[in-house]
Protein backbone atom coordinates (compact mmCIF):
# COMPACT_ATOMS: atom_id res chain seq x y z
CA UNK A 1 0.00 0.00 0.00
CA UNK A 2 2.78 2.43 0.90
CA UNK A 3 4.48 1.62 -2.37
CA UNK A 4 1.41 2.62 -4.40
CA UNK A 5 0.83 5.78 -2.36
CA UNK A 6 4.36 7.04 -1.67
CA UNK A 7 7.05 5.20 -3.64
CA UNK A 8 5.52 5.01 -7.13
CA UNK A 9 5.12 8.83 -7.38
CA UNK A 10 8.79 9.25 -6.35
CA UNK A 11 9.94 6.69 -8.93
CA UNK A 12 7.90 8.50 -11.59
CA UNK A 13 9.71 11.78 -10.78
CA UNK A 14 13.07 9.99 -10.87
CA UNK A 15 12.14 8.75 -14.36
CA UNK A 16 11.50 12.33 -15.46
CA UNK A 17 7.70 12.07 -15.33
CA UNK A 18 5.61 14.85 -13.76
CA UNK A 19 5.14 14.86 -9.99
CA UNK A 20 1.61 13.73 -9.12
CA UNK A 21 -0.13 11.61 -6.49
CA UNK A 22 -1.54 8.16 -7.23
CA UNK A 23 -4.45 8.44 -9.69
CA UNK A 24 -7.88 8.20 -8.08
CA UNK A 25 -11.20 7.15 -9.59
CA UNK A 26 -14.76 7.15 -8.31
CA UNK A 27 -16.68 3.91 -7.74
CA UNK A 28 -19.95 2.80 -6.18
CA UNK A 29 -19.89 0.73 -2.99
CA UNK A 30 -21.20 -2.84 -3.25
CA UNK A 31 -21.56 -3.16 0.56
CA UNK A 32 -21.98 -0.92 3.60
CA UNK A 33 -18.89 0.42 5.38
CA UNK A 34 -18.57 1.47 9.04
CA UNK A 35 -17.26 4.96 9.92
CA UNK A 36 -13.54 5.66 9.58
CA UNK A 37 -11.18 6.83 12.31
CA UNK A 38 -8.97 9.93 12.59
CA UNK A 39 -6.61 9.23 9.68
CA UNK A 40 -6.88 8.51 5.96
CA UNK A 41 -7.29 4.78 5.42
CA UNK A 42 -6.53 2.77 2.29
CA UNK A 43 -8.66 -0.39 2.36
CA UNK A 44 -7.79 -3.33 0.15
CA UNK A 45 -10.77 -3.88 -2.14
CA UNK A 46 -12.01 -5.60 -5.27
CA UNK A 47 -14.14 -4.19 -8.09
CA UNK A 48 -17.01 -6.09 -9.72
CA UNK A 49 -20.16 -5.34 -11.72
CA UNK A 50 -21.90 -4.66 -8.38
CA UNK A 51 -19.33 -2.03 -7.37
CA UNK A 52 -16.29 -1.95 -5.10
CA UNK A 53 -16.19 -4.11 -1.97
CA UNK A 54 -13.59 -3.82 0.79
CA UNK A 55 -12.21 -7.05 2.16
CA UNK A 56 -13.40 -7.89 5.68
CA UNK A 57 -9.83 -8.41 6.91
CA UNK A 58 -7.58 -5.37 6.48
CA UNK A 59 -4.53 -6.34 8.57
CA UNK A 60 -1.41 -5.05 6.80
CA UNK A 61 0.37 -8.39 7.25
CA UNK A 62 -2.18 -10.27 5.11
CA UNK A 63 -0.47 -10.61 1.76
CA UNK A 64 -3.20 -12.97 0.55
CA UNK A 65 -5.75 -10.15 0.82
CA UNK A 66 -3.44 -7.72 -0.96
CA UNK A 67 -2.83 -10.25 -3.75
CA UNK A 68 -6.60 -10.51 -4.34
CA UNK A 69 -7.18 -6.75 -4.29
CA UNK A 70 -7.35 -4.80 -7.54
CA UNK A 71 -7.79 -1.38 -5.91
CA UNK A 72 -7.49 0.57 -2.67
CA UNK A 73 -10.67 2.13 -1.30
CA UNK A 74 -9.75 5.57 0.12
CA UNK A 75 -11.44 6.59 3.39
CA UNK A 76 -10.87 10.22 4.44
CA UNK A 77 -10.29 11.00 8.13
CA UNK A 78 -13.50 10.86 10.18
CA UNK A 79 -15.47 9.63 7.14
CA UNK A 80 -18.99 8.66 8.29
CA UNK A 81 -20.52 5.24 7.68
CA UNK A 82 -21.32 4.67 4.02
CA UNK A 83 -24.22 2.68 2.60
CA UNK A 84 -24.03 0.41 -0.43
CA UNK A 85 -24.40 2.52 -3.56
CA UNK A 86 -22.49 5.51 -2.14
CA UNK A 87 -19.68 6.89 -4.28
CA UNK A 88 -16.14 6.53 -2.94
CA UNK A 89 -12.64 7.18 -4.24
CA UNK A 90 -10.42 4.26 -5.23
CA UNK A 91 -6.83 3.90 -6.38
CA UNK A 92 -6.48 1.17 -9.02
CA UNK A 93 -3.64 -1.29 -8.43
Amino acid sequence: VCSAIFIQPVVDVMLGLPARPAARQTASLAADLPPNGPREHYMRARRSAEGVRAFDRQDSSLLSVLSEADCLLVRPPHDPARAAGALVEIIPL
